[in-house]
C-alpha cells in the first residue's frame, strides 16, 4: 500500500488541495492519504487528518529559521521535520509526498517495486543541478528522513549570511536539499528521480519509462505552452521544444512528452499557478 502524505499549515484550506486529494483517489488502487495540518478539520473517513501540534520540532534554537519572516519558506522547511516525526511515530513505509499543487496521473502501485528496489532512502525530483523539489518525493521507510533532518539542522544553524555565501543564493529548502545531495551525502541517500529522457547519466529513465515533474512541465502548460523565463538553468526547460515536446491531451486529461517519436508519460504535474482544475481527471 502507498501512504500518501500531504502537508498544509495556514489559516485557510485552499481549494486546490481538495483537487489534489481527489486526483489521488481517482488514480490510485491501493493507498491511504494522510493530511498533516494545524487546521481543525473533521476526518470524514476518506483521509486521516493528523494534528501537527502533537509533534515538537527541534527548531527552537535555530536562529535563521526563527528569524526568517517568509511563512512559505518556514512551512516548506519545517514540513520535512513534521513528516519525519509522523512517519517515525507511525512506523510507515512506502511513502509518497508532494506539494499541494501537484496532480498525480500514475498509479504508484504499478511502479512500487521499481521505487522500492532502486531508491535506498529518498527519491526526489531535481529541478536544477543544485535544487531538489517536492514535485514527487518517495520515502522508503520510517527511518529514511532522519539523516536528512540532521543535515538540515546543521546547515540552518550556520545562519543566513554564511548559507548565502556558501550557496550563492537564497538558502531555501530546495537548495539546502540539493546541497545535501551534492556535497554532504550522495546519490545513494537522495536519489534523483527521472525528469527527462536525455539528461546525462539518467539511467533511471530506462527503468521507469516515464518522467516525474519537479515543476517545469506544469509551468510550461500553465504558461500556455511557453518556457519559463528561468528555463536556461533548469534540467527540463533547456530541452523543451528542442529535444522533446510536452503535450497535455485534453480528451484523456493526461500529460506526456513526444521524444524520439514516442509518447513518454509524465507521472505527475506540478501546477504552480494553482489552476489544478484545468488539468485534473474529470
Amino acid at each position: 500500500m502507498t501512504n500518501f502524505i500531504l502537508f498544509h499549515k495556514g489559516n485557510i484550506f485552499p481549494n486546490h488541495i481538495k483537487i489534489c486529494i481527489d486526483q489521488i483517489k481517482k488514480t490510485q488502487t491501493d493507498y491511504k492519504i494522510f493530511l498533516l495540518t494545524d487546521l481543525q478539520i473533521t476526518n470524514n473517513g476518506d483521509i486521516d487528518i493528523i494534528d501537527i501540534n502533537q509533534y515538537t520540532l527541534p527548531l527552537s534554537d535555530i536562529a535563521y529559521y526563527n528569524s526568517h519572516q517568509d511563512p512559505l519558506w518556514r512551512s516548506a522547511f519545517e514540513r520535512i521535520f513534521y513528516i519525519n516525526a509522523f512517519i517515525s511515530h507511525r512506523g510507515l513505509s512506502n511513502i509518497v509526498h508532494f506539494d499541494n499543487d501537484v496532480l498525480i496521473y500514475k498509479d504508484v502501485a504499478e511502479i512500487s517495486a521499481l521505487l522500492q528496489d532502486n531508491i535506498p532512502n529518498i527519491g526526489l525530483t531535481p529541478h536544477k543541478e543544485d535544487e531538489l523539489v517536492c514535485g514527487f518525493m518517495f520515502i522508503k521507510n520510517s527511518n529514511s528522513l532522519e539523516q536528512i533532518c540532521r543535515e538540515l539542522l546543521k546547515l540552518a544553524a550556520l545562519g543566513e549570511t554564511k548559507l548565502e555565501e556558501m550557496l550563492q543564493s537564497m538558502p531555501h529548502e530546495m537548495r539546502l536539499l540539493g546541497h545535501i545531495q551534492n556535497n554532504i551525502l550522495n546519490d545513494k541517500y537522495i536519489t534523483s528521480l527521472p525528469v527527462s529522457p536525455i539528461e546525462p547519466g539518467n539511467n533511471m529513465f530506462t527503468l521507469f519509462n516515464g518522467v516525474f515533474d519537479p515543476s517545469s512541465y506544469g509551468q510550461f502548460f500553465g504558461l500556455d505552452n511557453k518556457i519559463h523565463p528561468d528555463g536556461a538553468n533548469r534540467l527540463i526547460d533547456r530541452h523543451i521544444n528542442k529535444r522533446f515536446t510536452p503535450i497535455f491531451d485534453k480528451s484523456t486529461c493526461t500529460p506526456y512528452i513526444m521524444w524520439d517519436n514516442k509518447h513518454i508519460p509524465i507521472f505527475n504535474l506540478h501546477i504552480h499557478n494553482k489552476k489544478l482544475h484545468e488539468y485534473n481527471i474529470r
